[in-house]
């Protein structure tokens, strides 16, 4: 059967955070409850190269978002649909399989047998692990397509520091009705809690979301744990509506098998009509197994 790995399509929970941010920074009241909604699509390609074989996959997303906001709140849910091609790809940094078939590929038989007994893991997963490192090849091109992982959040936005400094709470929730299977989701259902800040000059902004993941449910052999989560997302405003950005991103480990992980993403983006965003991509993943050796990507967003 088809075989997937795990990372990370472009959310519009930071953007929208950064946006209305920006707008109490400015001192503009906000009054009646309003309706909001924005929809974005993405495109982003991905290329593997390992021991294994070498692959490559297409991730497609258009993602719905309603909200509703009412004086200093804001709640939003995001619903990412997908279409991927690819026989194996990485999608929403969850427990990725092709680095946790290196990790188990490097126990010991002892640990083997012990983990067999202790856990969810078979002798069959061992061996699929051992035959092919978690990665299949690139002749076995297939596709999937559907809703993954729908998340549910309310912001509050504290009143701003001065003109350059404003910050906000938020609790959120996901919901596991995404394919865990096909690699639509991870499987689990997790509650947050994160706090952003905003720091912007005339010339540059630096968005600073921290979180934490608390496992609520998850049916898999993973044995997820409660995680943090870290972003520093900084642009450099370099003509009009025309930005130039990196976003560092940081997730400590949700499984025992292997490590924390982090990645960099650079882009460049513009902003047009007053509720158009576009940009341009590709993400650095480092030496991370089983993550893309290339990726790169655009997409296209609509505010009202």
């Amino acid at each position: 059967g088809r075989r997937r790995g795990a990372a990370a399509f472009i959310s519009t929970q930071f953007t929208l955070v950064a946006a209305l941010l920006m707008v109490l920074a400015t001192g503009q009241a906000r009054g009646a409850p309003q309706w909001e909604f924005a929809v974005s699509a993405e495109r982003a390609e991905q290329a593997f190269a390992s021991e294994y074989d070498a692959a490559e996959a297409t991730i497609d997303t258009i993602t719905f978002t309603p909200g509703l906001s009412a004086g200093n709140w804001q709640f939003s849910l995001t619903m990412p649909w997908q279409s991927i091609d690819g026989s194996y790809f990485v999608n929403n940094l969850y427990p990725n399989l092709a680095r946790t078939c290196d990790a188990l590929n490097e126990l010991s038989s002892l640990e083997k047998l012990i983990l067999v007994r202790n856990t969810g893991f078979t002798v069959q997963d061992l061996q699929y692990c051992s035959d092919t490192g978690g990665r299949v090849t690139a002749s076995g091109q297939d596709s999937v397509s559907g809703w993954n992982d729908f998340e549910l959040f309310a912001n509050y936005y504290l009143p701003p520091v001065n003109e350059f400094v404003s910050g906000s709470l938020g609790l959120g929730y996901q919901f596991d009705n995404g394919d865990a299977t096909e690699g639509l989701g991870n499987g689990a259902q997790l509650a947050m809690v994160e706090t952003a800040w905003l720091f912007r000059s005339t010339h540059a902004s630096l968005l600073t979301p921290l979180g934490y993941r608390f496992v609520v449910s998850e049916p898999s052999h993973y044995d997820m744990q409660d995680h943090g989560y870290a972003a520093l997302d900084a642009r450099w405003h370099i003509w009009r509506q025309l930005d130039l950005g990196i976003e560092y991103s940081y997730q400590q480990t949700d499984n025992d098998l292997f490590s924390d992980y982090d990645y960099f993403t650079y882009f460049v983006g513009v902003q047009f009509g007053g509720h158009w965003n576009a940009r341009v991509f590709t993400v650095d993943y480092g030496d991370e197994a089983g993550f893309p050796e290339q990726e790169i990507g655009a997409s296209l967003a609509y505010y009202f």
